[in-house]
């Protein structure tokens, strides 16, 4: 075993040998199975802006750092050059389902997003590219039995996202939700809510103040913020398994993994609204230039609860965000009301889902039915609503 430093105090240890490379559409392609080596290429392919949050350095190294292996991913890099010169990385990994083995993005668990990195002039060709065979080529050298990469948006950064067309995509269970932040945040704010819903808005704020006591603030001492997200996992895991589901948050590797993102306060924010030492809501959000992602929220019941307080922090972070020199806001997937109510642009998110080895069959139908069946039911209000119910009488019973 190799011992490979990825940047500052960051160390993980990986197999020294790695999938053989290839060539393809006029690139060389090389497999590796750590970040030895690429965080330069890296940070120049995510300077370009066509990555999200989730496809940034700091974000995957520390998911490789403390997630990754507990989460059941063996990491696999594609790193592509054309005459020598970055072109692009594509961040995957081995998991496995019943015994088969998947090639899916690096983090999809945790990653509301997955795509590669490009260089800019990459991205602009890559509409032509046989994405199908390089995926594919990929998981035969790492053993995988099917590609199975999720939560593809169809457009990013202006441009239309190649591993999320063809005929092996489908539709996934949700959309996101991407606002552009104007400049002149105030005209924006009053085009998108009129003068009586801000009336309301201010005296649901005020009653929640008088009522509860509540005040907005966001922790910047690292006990406070490590105090206010615990609060928000525990809570999380609650409200979640009163309704027969087990939280996301809840595995230790989790909670370190987003402690770790915490740690730098530049990117990493916590907002809250408490009443004293009560806390009603938590947001949990990441900055990646310009563009600030909503990672999770999550707000307590009770009496406080009929003053809307997950809407009230939300219109605070979003001026809160705009302040800060944020030009988009990205929600995230989930289509809930107090998103559309800023009308953002709405981006559907596929799954690109194929066969490579005939012996995975019965897993390959599986899953494709069950990625189908879960967005038929996502996507119907009625039958998400009878399955939430299902859900709650088997939790109770």
């Amino acid at each position: 075993m190799a011992t490979v430093t990825l940047t500052g105090d960051l160390e993980v240890d990986h197999a020294a040998r790695a999938p053989a490379g290839f060539e393809w559409a006029g690139h060389q392609v090389a497999l590796q199975t750590s970040l030895a080596g690429l965080e330069a290429d890296w940070r120049a392919l995510e300077a370009g802006g066509t990555v999200s949050l989730f496809q940034g350095w700091d974000y995957v190294s520390k998911w490789v750092r403390i997630a990754a292996t507990a989460s059941g991913e063996e990491p696999v890099f594609a790193v592509g050059r054309r005459d020598g010169v970055i072109s692009f990385i594509l961040p995957v990994a081995v998991t496995r389902l019943a015994g088969v083995k998947l090639l899916c993005w690096l983090g999809q668990s945790h990653s509301n997003y997955g795509m590669g990195l490009f260089a800019d002039e990459a991205f602009e060709t890559a509409s032509v590219w046989p994405v199908e065979g390089l995926v594919t080529e990929i998981a035969r050298r790492v053993g995988a039995s099917i590609v199975h990469l999720d939560r593809q948006p169809t457009r990013w950064a202006g441009r239309d996202n190649p591993f999320a067309t063809g005929s092996r995509t489908s539709v996934t269970a949700n959309d996101t939700f991407v606002l552009a932040l104007e400049e002149d945040y105030d005209t924006q704010y009053r085009r998108l809510f009129s003068g009586r819903t801000v009336s309301g808005i201010k005296r649901k704020q005020r009653k929640l103040e008088k009522e509860c006591g509540a005040d907005f603030a966001e922790p910047e001492e690292t006990e406070a913020r490590r105090a206010s997200m615990d609060w928000f996992f525990d809570e999380k895991r609650r409200q979640l398994s009163a309704t027969g589901r087990s939280s996301p948050f809840e595995p230790k590797h989790v909670r370190d993994f987003y402690h770790a993102l915490a740690a730098d306060d530049r990117a990493f924010v916590v907002d809250e609204l408490a009443s004293g030492t009560d806390r009603i809501a938590v947001a949990m959000s990441a900055r990646h230039g310009r563009a600030e992602y909503l990672l999770n929220t999550v707000h307590a019941g009770g009496e406080c609860a009929k003053y809307s307080p997950g809407l009230l922090l939300q219109h605070r972070i979003m001026a809160r965000a705009h302040a800060a020199g944020m030009r988009v806001y990205d929600f995230g997937p989930g289509a809930f009301s107090y998103k559309r109510d800023w009308e953002p642009d709405v981006v559907p998110l596929r799954a690109r889902t194929h066969l490579v080895n005939p012996v995975a069959l019965a897993h390959y139908l599986a899953l494709t039915l069950g990625v189908a069946a879960k967005a038929a039911i996502k996507r119907n209000e009625r039958l998400s609503g009878l399955v939430d119910r299902l859900r709650m009488a088997m939790s109770r019973g």
